[in-house]
This record gives C-alpha cells, sequence and structure tokens, in this order.
C-alpha cells in the first residue's frame, strides 16, 4: 500500500512540476529582455549519478549523453539529452540491474546573461524517459549548472541535476554532468519588437507628414511629397522618372537618357539668304541643303522649334525661283531609339516640312517625304556631336 501511495505522490508532483514549468515558457515572449535566439549547438557529456540515501559517492552510477541546445527566445532556450548510463545503483533491492538505462529527456533552459558572457549560469527543467530491455521509467529533473565561454563557438557545459522518478522501482537521484558544447551555425540574427517598440511602431505606422499617401517609415523622403508610384521618392519635372534616377531632375527627359533630353550640339540661329545675289553657276540643292542644316525639331517630338520656320521660309523663297520635276525631303534620325521608332519619327519630321513649305505655296504635288531613320549615317553615332549630325533634314531636287 506504502509503495502505491509513494508512486502516485511522485506522479503528482511530476504533473505538476511539468505544469509550473509549462507555464514559464508561456511568458518567453512578453520577456522584455534580449530577444535574439541563441545559436544551435551540439555537445558531448559525462555524468555521474547517485541514488543513495544518505549520500553515499561509492554507490554512483557513471554514463555519457549527447545534447542539442537551440534557442527560443532572449535568454531561454530548450535542450534535448539522449544517452546511456550504468543502473548498477539505480534500482530498489527487488529489481534487477543487468541491463543498461537508455534514456532522453527535453529541459528548458532560462540563462541569467546572453551567451556572449564567459560565465553564464542557468537553472533548468524537464521531463524525461528512461528505458533498459524490462523497465521503463517516466522522470522529471531540474537543477542548475553554468556555461563557460571559450569561444563563440565552443562552451564547457556543467549541469547539477535532482531527479524525481515515477517507476517504484527506480529511486530519485541526484547527478553531476559536464560536456563541450559546439555551434553547428551562426544564425542571422534579427532582433523581435517588444512591447514598447510595438507602440511606437503603431504611431510610426500612422504618420505621414507631406500627406502623399506613403507613411513615413516607408518613405526615403518623408519631408518631400512624391508619387505613390515611386514609393519614396519625387519627380520634381514630372517625366516620369524618379528624382534619384533622373541625372536632369529639373527638366523633362527621355528614360534611354537617364532623365536628359536629347542633346543639341548648337542652338539654331537665324540665317538670312538673299536670293537675288546667288550665282548663276550654284546648284541651288547645295544652297538649300546648307540652310537645312538649321532645321531643329524639339526633342523626340516633330514640332518645329521657332527659328527653323524662318530657315523654311527661306528655302521656300529659293524654290519659288526655281524650275523642277520633283522634290523629295528625306528626314533622319541618329540611331539613339528603336529602328522603328526612328523611321517613324523621321518620316513624321519630313512630312512637317512638306505641310509648311506648302502653307508658303510650294506646289504640294511635285514634293514628296519620306523618312529613313539612322540609315546613312554621315557622322559618328558614339559621340553628341556625331548624333546631331545625323539628325538632319535633306532636300533632293530633280530638274
Amino acid at each position: 500500500m506504502f509503495t502505491v501511495l509513494e508512486k502516485n505522490k511522485r506522479i503528482t508532483l511530476f504533473v505538476a512540476v511539468c505544469f509550473c514549468f509549462c507555464n514559464v515558457f508561456t511568458q518567453t515572449g512578453n520577456s522584455p529582455t534580449n530577444f535574439y535566439k541563441r545559436n544551435p549547438l551540439l555537445g558531448i557529456h559525462f555524468n555521474a549519478s547517485n541514488y543513495s540515501r544518505p549520500l553515499n559517492l561509492s554507490q554512483t552510477n557513471t554514463g555519457y549523453f549527447f545534447s542539442f541546445i537551440d534557442g527560443i527566445a532572449g535568454k531561454y532556450d530548450y535542450m534535448i539529452q539522449a544517452g546511456s548510463t550504468s543502473p548498477k545503483f539505480a534500482f530498489s533491492k527487488n529489481a534487477s540491474n543487468k541491463d543498461l538505462l537508455h534514456f532522453i529527456s527535453v529541459n528548458g533552459i532560462r540563462r541569467f546573461f546572453s551567451d556572449s558572457v564567459s560565465f553564464n549560469p542557468f537553472i533548468n527543467a524537464g521531463p524525461g524517459i528512461g528505458v533498459t530491455a524490462s523497465k521503463t521509467n517516466f522522470f522529471f529533473n531540474a537543477g542548475a549548472g553554468f556555461e563557460i565561454r571559450f569561444t563563440s563557438k565552443i562552451f564547457l557545459h556543467t549541469q547539477f541535476n535532482y531527479q524525481i522518478n515515477t517507476s517504484s522501482q527506480v529511486d530519485n537521484n541526484t547527478s553531476v554532468s559536464i560536456g563541450l558544447l559546439g555551434t553547428i551555425f551562426q544564425r542571422k540574427r534579427k532582433p523581435v519588437a517588444n512591447t514598447a517598440e510595438r507602440s511606437v511602431s503603431t504611431i510610426q505606422k500612422t504618420n505621414d507628414q507631406h500627406h502623399d499617401g506613403i507613411i513615413d517609415i516607408n518613405d526615403s523622403c518623408s519631408t518631400i511629397a512624391g508619387p505613390k508610384s515611386f514609393t519614396r521618392f519625387p519627380d520634381s519635372d514630372g517625366d516620369g522618372i524618379p528624382d534619384y534616377k533622373d541625372n536632369c531632375p529639373t527638366i523633362p527627359g527621355l528614360a534611354r537618357l537617364n532623365g536628359c533630353p536629347l542633346p543639341v550640339s548648337r542652338p539654331p540661329q537665324l540665317v538670312i539668304v538673299d536670293t537675288s545675289n546667288i550665282p548663276a553657276t550654284s546648284y541651288i540643292g547645295d544652297v538649300i541643303n546648307n540652310l537645312a542644316k538649321e532645321i531643329h525639331f524639339n526633342s523626340d517630338k516633330a514640332t518645329l522649334m521657332p527659328l527653323s520656320a524662318q530657315i523654311l521660309d527661306t528655302i521656300a523663297r529659293l524654290l519659288t525661283t526655281q524650275q523642277y520635276k520633283q522634290l523629295t525631303i528625306e528626314g533622319y534620325t541618329d540611331n539613339t531609339g528603336t529602328t522603328k521608332r526612328n523611321r517613324e519619327l523621321s518620316k513624321e519630321r519630313a512630312v512637317v516640312v512638306l505641310e509648311y513649305l506648302a502653307s508658303k505655296g510650294i506646289d504640294r504635288t511635285k514634293m514628296q517625304a519620306i523618312g529613313l531613320g539612322d540609315a546613312h549615317a554621315i557622322a559618328n553615332n558614339d559621340t553628341p556631336e556625331g548624333r546631331s549630325q545625323n539628325r538632319r533634314t535633306v532636300f533632293v531636287l530633280v530638274k
């Protein structure tokens, strides 16, 4: 009867301590201390267990076990132990002790400091199971110990435990162990926000200083309004390229030119030609094409710049003095952009020139406009000057 009562008391104590142990670990998420998880470790340990009452060191069992330790949160870890020990003095007198006692246990560990200190005491508790060829015993152990940090990856682990056994055939015991732990891999450490940090984060999520619809915590330009499509950065010139990628942030430009407009090597100048003084021996086509060098269009468009209209006025006056069968207006571009786009743009510009001349009285039926894109380059497209020369309008007169 006494044996049964004693066994029930042990089981009740085991369940109670397990409940307390689990309750402790439900509080780890609210710990305001260190929220970094420890790196995982593997270890090998040697232990000595004593079952005698009163304590008799000559009746000590020896054994070994392997361990795996990993962080839960902050200074809280868990430890899995698996090993074997000699059961010579483990069992009550009426039990056989011929077999090795194999065991596995899971312990929760609460360190006093982070794992970066040289000397780190801890407390531990957890359940386990021990088996031999003929017996099974559930147990709960609790204890304390310390770690000594040799390097950032190697630790000496010493542990003192008191073990409560549920089997009436296995006496309670005290044990001491010593072993080496080695880090398996270095975990990338990311802090978890505590309660105070989460409160600050909640406030930050509602702030938008310049009311551009992007909260300040996600806005790298929190004092300058910018479109949502760029998430963080403004676009001062409205060309669809955010300022941090725009080499010309105050002038609208093209994405293929990093936000800058198409370069113009020289500004258009007003050229006035006295058509009454052209020598009879001059080829009128050369005169017209020299004038045509000053015909300029707006960047990436088929609209004439103001001074270009005056150049075309002069060309129109020259054409009214000539007899010719056909006038072909050829439009050209540099090699910036796709071939298809260049042909389209050069044709559009040639048509604009044709329509302008027609508006000045030049016979539309004698004119045609063609776009040749970047074909027949007359200069090197690798330089701004060369590209400027290749963007041209050529007049071909057939007499």
